[in-house]
C-alpha cells in the first residue's frame, strides 16, 4: 500500500491526476482461500487474457490471494499496464498461468 501511495502521489504532483491498475473483475471470496469471478467486463483486462466467470485466482504475481480483498490489494499496488502473472484454476482443472497486462482508471 505505501508503493501505491507513493505512485499516485508522484503521479499526482507530475501529472495533475494519477491512474491505478485495472483488472476488469468483480470477486468473491472462496473458502478456504481464492477470489472466485462472478463477472468480467467486456474489453476488461481479464476479458484479453482469456478469464471467465467462476475461476479462482489464487496468486497475483508471487502474493498469495486468500480472499477477494487480496486480490483487490494486489492490483491496486500494481502500476497501471504493467504485466501481472495471476495462478487460476478453471473447474476440477489444475491451477495454471495467466499472464495480463492490467488496465488503467482514474485513481479516485
Amino acid at each position: 500500500p505505501i508503493n501505491q501511495v507513493k505512485r499516485i502521489a508522484d503521479e499526482l504532483i507530475a501529472d495533475g491526476h494519477a491512474q491505478q491498475a485495472q483488472l476488469g473483475v468483480t470477486v468473491e471470496t472462496l473458502a478456504p482461500n481464492g477470489a472466485r469471478i462472478v463477472s468480467v467486463a467486456p474489453g476488461s483486462a481479464a476479458a484479453g487474457a482469456g478469464l471467465q466467470v467462476g475461476d479462482v485466482i489464487t496468486k497475483a504475481g508471487t502474493q498469495l490471494v486468500q480472499d477477494s480483498d487480496a486480490l483487490v490489494a494486489a492490483i491496486n499496488s500494481a502500476a497501471p499496464k504493467s504485466a501481472v502473472t495471476l495462478t487460476v484454476s478453471r473447474g476440477a482443472g489444475a491451477p495454471r498461468p495467466v499472464p495480463v497486462t492490467l488496465g488503467s482508471v482514474d485513481a479516485s
